[in-house]
């Protein structure tokens, strides 16, 4: 039986609490010293250990157990007033231990296994108890409710072991004492069946049971030998054999609460004897097992039966419930065709109404011109000609108020459309969306408000466009208009270009995003708001559930069929969807080759402070996004005279991507650390060559060295400062 460490001329043993745990090492403040066989407090611990007040150990030593304030057992190296970090050999955890001796053993089991005990927090689940007649058990426990009970073995037979005289637990408080985990390891002593009484009983009858069944059955095998059925019914029900130990345990408990059962169980013993060294006995025994047989083929036809009959029933009910699915999904199927086909028929109607429309509106516009014509010839006839003007003004009147009703009606049915592109994805045709094109042409301004928010469509003068070559002054113009670095502006410009996931944080987020909006993408940005329905990638193309296309599908295509103009789109609130499911492959498709050039993707976040998981750290997301925190100006102002009268008009860039042609010639030697991830070299070379010239052109080599080391000071100010703003959210929540 273990026992305590011992003190020595080079050990001191010290009982502590673990108050500190990081990556590699932990650190243990020590409560109380063994000294001549004694646990003496350390109430003035500041006067032993000089620097720290603890005691260090690796934090392999703790092998995974690093659970702040609990307790351990641990030897220190006495290294002299000179130490000035004190460590610890193989620290041994502290378990409690409950004393219950005072009831007793009956009692002492109700406790544990029923009525429940108290443990001390942040210890393991698992506890000495102290009997009554000097023996002790060693039980883990598991939560019920407010208290804690013991978990039995599943045989339900515990070992209870003498109590060694040599322990010597420490005494933390009134309530518990502790002892080292390896305390008792490798004793043995008495085994007792602790199972509850309803359960202990069942088990002994069932196996019992068991025995006689297979007894009987075993006639029908070809077993003739009554002696051998006996002992194979027996051993088949685990009342001899290989668990002998357990039923000796078993009998012994039946021994001493049920004697009467005893007896019983004896009396069948002996019977079971007799009959087997009986020739009577065996006879009658082959006449029982034969009736026995007869019954039990009766009995197990009756039961097959009555189960093919109830897996025939369930089986009939699946039928149908699929015949009733099939049913469904042929109306629903016939429902949607019936209604794509009344979608098209009401595009036709719209279609032939505009066609009348303009025929109508081309022949009253020729009436018109010939009445015009009329009135100029018959310039001598003055009285003829105001009588033909008169008739003329009389007919023009007639034609605008039927233009103006068509005008009406158009509206109408362009209501009943929603909206050309819409209606252009319901019934999959696009002769809708070229009807709504038409309709906006003939109605000129409408009611229905337009797509996206005005404060996100630039309106004014149409944009200018400029080529790589004017890009620097016109970041700069902006981000000092707009009150922000215009490094910051440049970095989150470059980020973009070579094909980044940009996370733009901080107050000055939005002001940079506008900066960035004017100078390269005509003062336009497409937003989508993220929520928890975005699970997986295609959700970003398509709307779940009405299978919309979504702003970022949009953007895409604009990007396709306009190759000459930046499209720039926002994902919002990147936090508020499962977005660690989906971001690894975002990052792969926007560094891929299929992500049209001229799509710019950055994403922002909500930032509350919630309890949710999904919140972003920055340590964590590293390789997936680039986190950008720009800053402000103090000195901001719109330099319009060093553009020109220009100057106030947003402009796109159009020509001579940066992410066409980022090729730099050769490698920087910074990146060689990072040998073993070549597509994280990749991407940092892309980054430096759009950010070539510019003063964030140093950020990949910071950028880099960060994805290998790990290390915030690595960064640059504007990527270390989002970093630092994303993991005090983090650790906030």
């Amino acid at each position: 039986m273990n026992e305590l460490p011992q003190p020595s001329t080079a050990l001191d043993s010290f009982f502590g609490k673990l108050a500190e745990v990081n990556q590699f090492f932990a650190r243990f403040d020590p409560l109380a010293m063994l000294q001549d066989g004694a646990w003496v407090r350390l109430d003035d611990r500041r006067k032993r250990f000089t620097r720290s007040s603890g005691v260090q150990v690796a934090r392999g030593e703790l092998n995974g157990h690093g659970s702040i304030g609990s307790f351990w057992f641990f030897p220190r190296e006495a290294l002299g007033d000179s130490d000035k970090r004190p460590s610890a050999a193989v620290p041994t955890r502290a378990i409690p231990v409950l004393d219950l001796r005072h009831l007793t053993t009956a009692e002492a089991r109700k406790r544990i296994l029923r009525d429940g005990v108290r443990l001390p927090d942040h210890q393991p689940r698992q506890a000495f108890v102290l009997l009554s007649e000097g023996r002790y058990g060693r039980f883990k426990f598991e939560k019920s409710g407010t208290t804690w009970v013991a978990r039995l073995p599943a045989d339900g037979v515990v070992e209870l072991p003498t109590i060694d005289a040599s322990w010597n637990p420490y005494q933390h408080s009134d309530d518990f004492a502790y002892l080292p985990i390896e305390a008792g390891t490798g004793s043995t002593g008495e085994l007792i069946d602790w199972t509850p009484d309803r359960e202990f009983l069942a088990r002994i009858l069932e196996r019992y049971r068991a025995a006689v069944d297979s007894y009987f059955g075993l006639s029908s095998k070809g077993v003739e030998d009554p002696a051998k059925r006996l002992l194979k019914s027996l051993t088949d029900a685990r009342v001899v054999g290989e668990e002998a130990r357990i039923s000796d345990v078993s009998i012994r408990r039946l021994r001493e609460g049920w004697p009467a059962a005893v007896e019983s169980l004896d009396a069948v013993q002996e019977l079971g004897e007799l009959l087997i060294k009986s020739e009577a006995g065996k006879s009658l025994l082959e006449r029982v097992v034969a009736s026995r047989a007869q019954t039990m083929l009766a009995d197990i036809e009756r039961q097959a039966r009555a189960t093919l009959e109830e897996s025939l029933r369930q089986r009939r009910e699946e039928v149908r419930g699929l015949d009733d699915e099939i049913q469904t999904l042929l109306s629903e199927k016939l429902r949607l065709e019936t209604e794509g086909i009344r979608a098209r028929e009401a595009a036709d109607e719209a279609d032939r109404k505009v066609k009348s429309a303009g025929d109508e509106l081309a022949v009253r516009q020729r009436a018109l011109s010939r009445s015009a014509e009329e009135l100029a010839a018959s310039d001598r006839n003055r009285a003829a000609a105001e009588a033909r003007a008169m008739t003329a003004a009389s007919e023009e009147s007639v034609a605008e108020q039927r233009v103006r009703s068509f005008k009406l009606e158009l509206e109408g049915l362009a209501a009943q459309l929603l909206d050309s592109t819409e209606a252009a994805n319901l019934v999959g045709d696009e002769r809708a969306a070229q009807l709504g094109l038409r309709l906006k042409g003939l109605l000129g301004s409408s009611a229905t408000p337009m797509h996206s928010a005005p404060w996100w469509s630039p309106t004014g003068d149409a944009p200018l466009e400029i080529g790589l070559a004017e890009l620097p002054s016109r970041l700069d113009h902006e981000a000092r208009f707009f009150g922000v670095q215009t490094a910051d502006v440049q970095l989150l410009d470059g980020a973009l270009r070579a094909g980044e996931l940009v996370l733009l944080v901080g107050v000055a987020s939005e002001l940079a995003l506008g900066a960035l909006a004017r100078a390269v993408a005509g003062g336009r940005v497409r937003n989508q708001v993220l929520d928890p329905s975005a699970i997986g990638l295609d959700d970003l193309w398509r709307v779940p559930g009405s299978h919309r296309p979504t702003a970022f599908a949009m953007a895409w295509n604009r990007a396709v069929l306009e190759p000459e103009s930046t499209v720039l789109l926002c994902l919002r609130n990147l936090d508020s969807a499962p977005f660690r499911l989906w971001i690894g492959s975002l990052r792969a498709v926007l560094n891929s080759s299929s992500r049209p050039s001229n799509l710019l993707v950055v994403s922002t976040m909500v930032g509350r402070d919630s309890d949710d998981d999904e919140f972003p750290d920055a340590f964590a997301l590293r390789r997936d996004l680039i986190a950008i925190k720009a800053r402000f100006e103090p000195d901001g102002y719109r330099c319009d005279y060093a553009l020109g009268a220009e100057a106030g008009i947003p402009t796109t860039l159009t020509a001579d991507l940066a992410s066409r042609a980022l090729k730099p010639k050769s490698p920087p030697t910074q990146l060689r650390r990072d040998e073993h991830a070549p597509v994280t070299v990749a991407r940092a070379l892309r980054l430096r060559a759009a950010l070539e010239g510019s003063q964030a052109s140093d950020v990949a080599l910071s950028w880099a060295t960060f994805l290998t080391t790990g290390r915030l000071d690595d960064l640059d100010e504007p990527l270390r400062g989002a970093h630092a703003e994303l993991k005090a959210l983090h650790l906030q929540r």
